[in-house]
C-alpha cells in the first residue's frame, strides 16, 4: 500500500501523540485562529484530532478547565471533551509543558462574516442553556477565578506612550503601524476623559461562570444548532450579560439584527433583561477603553497571529457608542 505523506510532522509532535495510542499521525496542520495556546490539527490513521499545548506552567488552571467541561456535558452542553490517556488523566505533562488531545468536533465553523441571522440564534439559544449548566458548577469544590475590576487612567495612558512609541520606529516598515497609531490616539482621547476606577454598576451583576470566549472560532453548527463547544481556557466568574455583551461585540459588531434574533432566542430559554445588558456594555465599554492586550501581544511580545484582529479596524470607536446603536434591537 503506498504510503501517506506526513505534512508539516516533526519528530517531537509524532512522539507526544503517540502517547494516546490513536495510530500513525499522517498530517498535521497549525490553524491560524489560535493566540495563545498551541493548537495543532491532526489526522491520523484512526481520525482527524486536535491537540492543545497550554501556556499554562502548572496544571491546576487546565484540571479546572476539564471540570467545568465534563460538568456542563453532564448537563447535556455540547463541549468537547479531552481524550484519556492509556492511564485514565486527560492531561499529558512533558518536558516541563503540558497537552491534551481533543476528538475532531461535530458540525463545521462558520467565519465571522458568514455568520447570519439564523446562526445568530442558534448561539443566543445555546448560550443561554450553557449558562444554566454553568450556573449549578461547583466552585465550592472547584474555585473559579474573577477578572481584575479596577482601572488606573494614568497608568493606561503611560502605557499608551510606551507604545505609542515603540510603533512609532515601525511606521516605515509595518503596513499596521499607522492604523494602531490612529487606533491608539481615538482610546487615548476617550480614556483620558474616564473617571479612575472600576466597572461601576456593572460590576454589582450577580456573577457566576462563563465560557469567556463565546465566539465563532469556538463554536460547530449544524442543522440549525451548535453542536461543538471548544477553547474553555478563559472560563472565569462574571456576569452572563458581560459575556454576551463581548459576543455582541466580537461577533457581530453591534449589528442590531443578528443581536435581535441573539436575545430573542437566550430569552426564549431564560430571562435577560434590558438593564442587565446595559450596566454590562457600560463595564465592558470601560474594559475596552484600557485595554491594550492585542497591541502588547503584537508591538511588545511578537505575537504576529493577533494582527487579524487589527487588520481594516480603522478608528476607535468606544463599545458604549456602538451598543447605543443595537440596543434598540435588544428591548424585550
Amino acid at each position: 500500500m503506498e504510503q501517506r505523506p506526513r505534512h508539516g510532522i516533526d519528530e517531537d509532535l509524532a512522539e507526544i501523540v503517540g502517547n494516546w495510542g490513536m495510530g500513525a499521525l499522517l498530517e498535521a496542520r497549525q490553524p491560524d485562529t489560535g493566540t495563545v495556546n498551541r493548537t495543532v490539527e491532526l489526522m491520523t490513521d484512526q481520525g482527524r484530532f486536535v491537540l492543545r499545548g497550554y501556556r499554562h506552567l502548572k496544571s491546576e488552571p487546565i484540571t479546572r478547565e476539564h471540570r467545568v467541561i465534563a460538568h456542563v456535558r453532564s448537563q447535556g452542553m455540547p463541549a468537547v471533551a479531552p481524550i484519556p490517556l492509556p492511564g485514565g488523566d486527560a492531561l499529558l505533562e512533558l518536558d516541563g509543558r503540558y497537552y491534551s488531545l481533543f476528538p475532531w468536533a461535530a458540525g463545521r465553523q462558520v467565519r465571522r462574516e458568514d455568520i447570519g441571522p439564523d446562526e445568530a440564534a442558534a448561539m443566543g439559544a445555546c448560550l443561554a442553556r450553557l449558562h444554566v449548566a454553568l450556573s449549578t458548577f461547583p466552585v465550592d469544590q472547584v474555585p473559579i477565578p474573577r477578572r481584575a475590576a479596577s482601572f488606573s487612567r494614568d497608568a493606561t495612558l503611560g502605557s499608551i506612550d510606551e507604545l505609542e512609541a515603540k510603533i512609532g520606529d515601525a511606521v516605515l516598515t509595518d503596513p499596521l503601524a499607522s492604523t494602531v497609531l490612529e487606533r491608539l490616539a481615538g482610546q487615548r482621547a476617550y480614556v483620558a476623559r474616564l473617571a479612575d476606577g472600576g466597572l461601576g454598576t456593572g460590576a454589582a451583576l450577580p456573577a457566576q461562570v462563563v465560557h469567556g470566549d463565546f465566539q465563532d472560532t469556538n463554536l460547530f453548527f449544524e442543522g440549525g444548532a451548535i453542536t461543538g463547544i471548544i477553547d474553555w481556557d478563559q472560563t472565569h466568574l462574571a456576569a452572563r450579560a458581560s459575556e454576551i455583551i463581548r459576543t455582541f461585540d466580537l461577533v457581530f459588531g453591534f449589528e442590531q439584527e443578528r443581536c435581535l434574533q441573539f436575545s430573542r432566542a437566550y430569552r426564549a430559554e431564560q430571562p435577560l433583561a434590558l438593564e442587565e445588558l446595559d450596566a454590562a456594555a457600560a463595564a465592558y465599554d470601560i474594559k475596552a477603553a484600557h485595554g491594550l492586550w492585542v497591541y502588547e501581544e503584537l508591538y511588545v511580545h511578537g505575537n504576529r497571529r493577533v494582527a487579524r484582529f487589527l487588520e481594516g479596524s480603522g478608528p476607535f470607536l468606544p463599545p458604549a457608542e456602538r451598543w447605543a446603536h443595537a440596543r434598540a434591537a435588544c428591548v424585550p
